[in-house]
């Protein structure tokens, strides 16, 4: 989420013009939801699922931000339970210290996480693609 409570189409295509509202908005105490299992133009570019690892997700944009606003990662997920019931789970959160790590390593953790989650519950997987298929 930006300023407005939203990502912007400018923040998922370049992170540095969204930097600045984020990182204000963080400083403020706010918090961002950024949806890490992204469909864009008919392909899933996240979870990898086995592919290899690359900077054109958003986990990405998720590591570069935490980064440059020092933000804590808090890894959230629902699952279905029966009918219209749901689970919210809540991970631990942590932080992306380790100055060592390049930002592919940030990526490959982010997916460490995700990944699992949507295997383990594959049939309740849902992504939404950046276009409407006609």
């Amino acid at each position: 989420m930006c300023a407005r409570g939203r990502v912007s189409r400018c923040c998922r295509r370049d992170a540095r013009r969204c930097g600045r509202p984020c990182a204000c908005w963080r400083r403020g105490g706010g918090q961002l939801l950024v949806f890490c299992d992204e469909g864009f133009n008919g392909q899933i570019r996240a979870p990898f699922l086995g592919r290899p690892a690359n900077l054109e997700t958003n986990y990405a944009l998720v590591a570069r931000l935490a980064r440059r606003t020092g933000a804590r990662i808090c890894p959230v997920y629902l699952t279905r339970e029966e009918g219209v019931r749901f689970t919210l789970t809540i991970l631990e959160s942590f932080d992306l210290t380790c100055a060592s790590a390049s930002l592919l390593d940030d990526v490959e953790r982010l997916n460490a996480i995700v990944e699992p989650l949507v295997r383990s519950h594959a049939p309740q997987w849902y992504f939404i693609d950046n276009r409407m298929v006609s």
